[in-house]
């Protein structure tokens, strides 16, 4: 019975262990506007229900503070943030 007991837990800790581990990033690059066309990437091309997590990249450092790094980064950013909301 002690084993049976033991096995059970084990099973049931190993599901739900399995059903929590599962992340898929969806890792965006702002310099993929710049792909000739037809590779052109915008963040309005990231299906947002197939990621679990959104990574935007990239900003500099100006005196000690985040801060954009191309021209249209606050567009970007704020088309890719909504994505959350989708």
């Amino acid at each position: 019975m002690g084993k049976l007991l033991l096995v059970s837990g084990l099973a049931l800790l190993l599901q739900m262990q399995m059903g929590s581990s599962y992340i898929l990033s969806c890792y965006f690059t702002n310099w993929a506007q710049y792909r000739p066309p037809p590779t052109v990437y915008m963040p309005h091309n990231i299906d947002p229900c197939l990621c679990t997590h959104l990574l935007y990249a990239f900003a500099t450092m100006k005196n000690n503070q985040i801060a954009t790094f191309e021209w249209n980064d606050v567009t970007l950013y704020g088309e890719f943030n909504a994505l959350k909301n989708q």
